[in-house]
């Protein structure tokens, strides 16, 4: 039987880097109390093992979670890189973050980051919805094939879309989305 916390855990080699995601992964998000996360953190930064937080989202948001662990005594091999990576940080035992590299983005390359990170997060939340619960809206302003709002005529573009978020045949996909249709009396 496998413990349910990795701390817990007895583990059969030692680690000399753990490296993860923070926002989603680590933590639901960017409220939730992370002191159960830090504990572990801590006791692995106390055994010399190097912690290196990845995070999309601001050194601020991600140091007002990390407060403990900062703090701590043996914060020296703790490392965030925030901002998409663009900024790497260390700490030399004291609790302020010490830049080690930043990459400023332009603007352009700053709205195709953001571009990129909305559309991975709307392919996650298409391949999370039940395909029964699922109905197309036939023109725009609110569904968007690349820069353009669709159209009627963008319905096989939008069931392609579909049927790869949801690992499905089109033919699957479209027949899934007529029955939709169909019961909720929006049959095209």
């Amino acid at each position: 039987m496998r413990p349910a916390i990795v701390g817990q855990m007895d583990l059969e080699r030692p680690f000399r880097i753990v490296a993860f995601d923070w926002d989603g992964t680590a933590v639901t998000g960017r409220r939730e109390d992370a002191r159960a996360v830090c504990e572990v953190l801590d006791r692995l930064l106390a055994r010399g093992v190097a912690v290196v937080v990845i995070t999309g989202t601001s050194l601020a948001n991600t140091v007002s979670q990390l407060g403990p662990v900062i703090r701590g005594a043996h914060n020296r091999e703790l490392y965030l890189a925030t901002n998409r990576g663009s900024e790497i940080y260390g700490f030399d035992g004291r609790p302020s973050p010490v830049p080690l590299w930043r990459r400023t983005a332009t603007p352009a390359e700053e709205r195709r980051l953001t571009e990129t990170a909305d559309a991975l997060k709307g392919r996650e939340l298409v391949a999370a919805m039940p395909s029964d619960r699922v109905l197309t809206e036939s023109d725009g302003p609110f569904v968007r094939i690349g820069p353009q709002s669709a159209d009627p005529n963008c319905a096989p573009i939008v069931i392609q879309y579909l049927a790869k978020a949801w690992r499905r045949s089109e033919d699957d996909t479209a027949r899934a989305i007529l029955a939709n249709l169909e019961r909720e009396g929006k049959s095209p």
